[in-house]
C-alpha cells in the first residue's frame, strides 16, 4: 500500500460585526421592528436590539473577515493576515508565523492565493462558518475562489481538488452526536 501525503493547511477566521448605526436605514428600520416585536416596552426592545447587534459578527451580510490563520503542521510554519487600520501595511515574523496587516480584500485575494499551494484543509466549523464567510465575503469583494473547499462533506466522498477536514463533522461524527459544549 502506498501512503500519499497531501499538504494540509490548518485555517482559522476572525470576524467583527458593524454597529447597528453602521448599517443603512432600511436595515436599522427592519431590526428596530424585529426588536419591537419581541418586546413589550423600550427597555426589552433596547435588550432585543442588543442581542441582534451582538449577533451581527456571525453573519457575512453584517460583519466583515478581521483575520484569517493559516498554519502548515508539516513545515511548522504559519501566516496570518488581519486588520490594523492604524499601521496598514505592518510586516514581521513571529515564531514561524509571518503577520501582515491589510485591508480585508487584500486578506481575501492573498487567502486565495494561498491555499492554491494545498490539497487538505483542516478547521474546526469551517463547513458551516469560515469557508462560507470567506466565499461570501469574497463576492462582495468581486473575488474568485480559487478551490472549492465546500465539496462534499463526508470525507469518503470527497476526490478531487481539496479535502477539506471539518473536526467538529469529524468529533460530532457529522452531527450524531449532539454536544453544545465544542468549542476551541
Amino acid at each position: 500500500m502506498k501512503i500519499i501525503f497531501m499538504p494540509k493547511l490548518v485555517i482559522d477566521i476572525e470576524t467583527v460585526g458593524k454597529n447597528m448605526d453602521g448599517l443603512d436605514n432600511i436595515s436599522q428600520d427592519y431590526f428596530k421592528h424585529w426588536a419591537e416585536s419581541e418586546a413589550n416596552d423600550e427597555a426589552k426592545t433596547e435588550f432585543e436590539l442588543k442581542k441582534i447587534e451582538d449577533g451581527f459578527s456571525f453573519s457575512p451580510l453584517t460583519a466583515e473577515v478581521v483575520c484569517i490563520g493559516m498554519f502548515n503542521p508539516d513545515s511548522k510554519k504559519g501566516v496570518m493576515y488581519y486588520q490594523n487600520p492604524a499601521e496598514p501595511h505592518k510586516k514581521f515574523e513571529d515564531q514561524n508565523v509571518q503577520i501582515e496587516a491589510m485591508s480585508e480584500a487584500d486578506m481575501l485575494k492573498k487567502f486565495w492565493d494561498y491555499v492554491k499551494l494545498y490539497d487538505e484543509f483542516i478547521t474546526f466549523n469551517g463547513r458551516a462558518f469560515d469557508i462560507p464567510f470567506l466565499i461570501i465575503r469574497s463576492a462582495v469583494h468581486q473575488i474568485k475562489p480559487s478551490k472549492n473547499l465546500m465539496s462534499n462533506r463526508y470525507l469518503s466522498n470527497q476526490f478531487t481538488g481539496a479535502r477539506h477536514v471539518d473536526l467538529q463533522d469529524q468529533l460530532k461524527f457529522y452531527g450524531a452526536v449532539y454536544g453544545r459544549g465544542y468549542n476551541l
